[in-house]
C-alpha cells in the first residue's frame, strides 16, 4: 500500500500483480499529463487495490504457516508415540557397557533391559518387525539382549 503512495501501479508491482501494476503506472503516467484532476482517484484506487491484495496475500500465507504448523505438531505426536530401533540398540549398548565394565550388576542389567523391552508396548517402533528385529542381531551376537528379551520384544511388535 505504501508503494501505491510513492506511484500508482508500484503497490500492485510489490504484491506480485504485474499487468495489473503496469495498468495503473500507465494511466497514471496518462492521467498525470492530459487529466490530472482523475489523477487522484486513480491513486486512492490504486492505494485501496494494493491494499486489498496484500491482506489476501497474507491471508493465504498465514493458512501456508498454519498447515504447517498442524504438520510438524502432527509429525511430533507420532514421534512420540514411537521409538526408532536405533535409539534402543543405542540404550542397551551403553547399560551393556556398563554392565561389561562392573558398573552394573547383572540384576541391575537386566532390570534396566527389561525396562526397555517395556516401554516398547508404549512406544510402537517406526520400523516394521523384520527391520526391527535385524537391527538387534548384533545385540544378542554380543549377548546383550538374550532368547527371553527377543521372545518379550517379538511379543511387542
Amino acid at each position: 500500500m505504501i508503494w501505491s503512495l510513492v506511484c500508482s501501479g508500484f503497490g500492485q508491482f510489490y504484491n506480485g500483480d504485474f499487468q495489473k501494476g503496469g495498468a495503473f503506472f500507465i494511466f497514471a503516467i496518462l492521467f498525470g499529463i492530459g487529466f490530472w484532476p482523475l489523477l487522484i482517484p486513480l491513486a486512492i484506487w490504486s492505494i485501496g487495490d494494493a491494499h486489498h491484495r496484500a491482506v489476501e496475500i497474507n491471508q493465504e500465507l498465514d493458512k501456508e504457516r498454519q498447515y504447517e504448523i498442524e504438520q510438524k505438531n502432527k509429525t511430533e505426536e507420532i514421534a512420540s508415540t514411537r521409538t526408532k530401533v536405533a535409539d534402543l540398540v543405542i540404550k542397551v549398548e551403553k547399560i551393556y557397557a556398563l554392565n561389561k565394565s562392573g558398573l552394573l550388576s547383572e540384576e541391575e542389567f537386566r532390570s534396566k533391559v527389561s525396562h526397555l523391552i517395556s516401554e516398547l508396548s508404549e512406544k510402537k517402533p517406526f520400523e516394521n518387525a523384520e527391520d526391527f528385529l535385524t537391527a538387534l542381531i548384533p545385540l544378542v551376537g554380543s549377548d546383550a539382549l538374550n532368547g527371553d528379551d527377543l521372545s518379550r520384544i517379538k511379543a511387542v511388535l
